[in-house]
């Protein structure tokens, strides 16, 4: 039964990757995948900061900064692009699933959402009760196709998520 969450990040590239990558969490970082990028932060951290810079037109993606203005009904007023995609895929604690075959689900969910020409990285945390997968996406394909994220986007990646559980035998929501 996975679940599937996205959140946006305008900011802390370094400190997002980092957090993604701790050792206690990813056994030693044997749980950390590459598609397109390396599966060492700090190159990747290079390459999706080059990928980012070249097709968004503008050199921002290390000097974002988000601006902590409220509207009239106190809702933040979110400033700057999104520089990172960040989906989390968690797993049910029921779930009879190694950490091996999570990371790999992951994979292969990521694939099937974004093709072949996006650069991601797949994490999978073991630090708690439940597997989870954290996924850094780069916004923009190798060719400069933009990934948008918005509610069809989500529904999508929830709905590929759900096949790829059945697929493998595991519940659903």
């Amino acid at each position: 039964m996975p679940i599937i969450k996205h959140i946006s990040i305008r900011s802390g590239v370094n400190k997002f990757l980092s957090y993604i990558e701790q050792a206690y969490k990813t056994q030693n970082g044997t749980l950390i995948t590459g598609v397109n990028i390396s599966a060492d932060i700090n190159e990747a951290y290079q390459a999706f900061r080059d990928t980012y810079n070249i097709y968004s037109m503008v050199n921002n993606f290390d000097k974002q900064t988000i601006n902590d203005e409220r509207n009239s009904k106190g809702h933040k007023i979110e400033h700057g692009k999104i520089v990172m995609h960040h989906y989390v895929q968690s797993f049910s604690p029921d779930e009879k699933i190694t950490p091996e075959e999570a990371n790999a689900i992951g994979v292969e969910w990521a694939k099937k959402v974004f093709g072949n020409d996006f650069q991601f990285i797949v994490s999978t945390h073991v630090d708690k009760n439940h597997i989870h997968n954290h996924f850094a996406v780069c916004p923009f394909s190798l060719s400069g196709k933009l990934w948008n994220t918005n509610k069809k986007t989500l529904n999508y990646c929830r709905k590929i998520s759900d096949e790829i559980a059945k697929a493998h035998g595991l519940s659903i929501i």
